[in-house]
This record gives C-alpha cells, sequence and structure tokens, in this order.
C-alpha cells in the first residue's frame, strides 16, 4: 500500500455512517499525527535488560543490572528507571520466572501504579508470571518495575 492507496482509504465512521478521508483526523480538520518515516534503531528509545541474581529487594525499583539492548540509553541500571527521551506511545512487557515465594510486582509511570502481577508459589513448582501496558508517555516520563 503506497501514499496514494492510504489517502485513498475511507472508512464508516461513528453511529451515522460518516465517511472519514484517509489523511483527516476525526472530529478535527488538521493533518493527522503520524508520519510515514521509518524509525531507525539509533533514535528508537527501546530497551531490553535482565536481572542476572534472585529476590530483588521490595519497595525500591527493580535494578536490572544486564542490559542486552539501550537504545539512547534512556534505562538506567543503577536506579533501575526508565526515562523517555521523547513523547509517544510506549510498549512494555516483563517476565519472570517464579520460585520459592509468591510474587507481586508492579510497573510504575511516574511513582503511580500502571499495571500489577501476582504469583502465587505453589510448592515444588516453578512458575512464570508477565505483564504488559501500552502507555502514552511524555517526554522526562519515568517508568520502573517494583516488587510489592
Amino acid at each position: 500500500m503506497d501514499n496514494q492507496d492510504l489517502r485513498d482509504f475511507r472508512a464508516p465512521w461513528g453511529s451515522q455512517g460518516n465517511m472519514i478521508e484517509g489523511d483527516e483526523v476525526p472530529g478535527d480538520k488538521r493533518k493527522p499525527v503520524f508520519s510515514f518515516g521509518a524509525l531507525s534503531a539509533s533514535v528508537a528509545p527501546a530497551f531490553t535488560a535482565i536481572l542476572s541474581t534472585p529476590f530483588p529487594p521490595s519497595g525500591i525499583p527493580i535494578k536490572f543490572d544486564r542490559t542486552l539492548y539501550n537504545g539512547q540509553n534512556a534505562y538506567n541500571t543503577a536506579t533501575g528507571m526508565f526515562t523517555a527521551p521523547m513523547s509517544g506511545v510506549y510498549y512494555f512487557a516483563y517476565h519472570m520466572h517464579v520460585k520459592g515465594t509468591s510474587l507481586w510486582v508492579a510497573l510504575y509511570k511516574n511513582n503511580v501504579p500502571a499495571t500489577y502481577t501476582y504469583d502465587e508459589y505453589k510448592k515444588g513448582y516453578m512458575d512464570q508470571a508477565s505483564g504488559s501496558a501500552v502507555l502514552e508517555l511524555k517526554e522526562g516520563d519515568q517508568m520502573f518495575e517494583f516488587v510489592i
């Protein structure tokens, strides 16, 4: 699909069946807020980090001590905080192995919980817990995980 195809695309909108043009923003006649440029890896504010030791302390941000990727160095291993270098929509995902204790973890945005994950320990079993969230961040917003 090229740019002309996108401009020609029309879809039903609203209960009245009104149509919008492909270059319109619903309810507003401004140009859309998207663009057709690719986001290169050199400017992508993304990271992958792991925790190499078990049982992080509760009550403070989890400090993932090994980064596999840290575009724009937005994740700080010393503080456990990700700071958004630009405004936009971000996807966060986390995965944990659980054995020996129950786990309750939260993903925080600017010191406010955005989502929780709980896993109850079952003796003799290893389990996995995961969580994710799509969040709109402004430049300078901070994200971290927290064991409760």
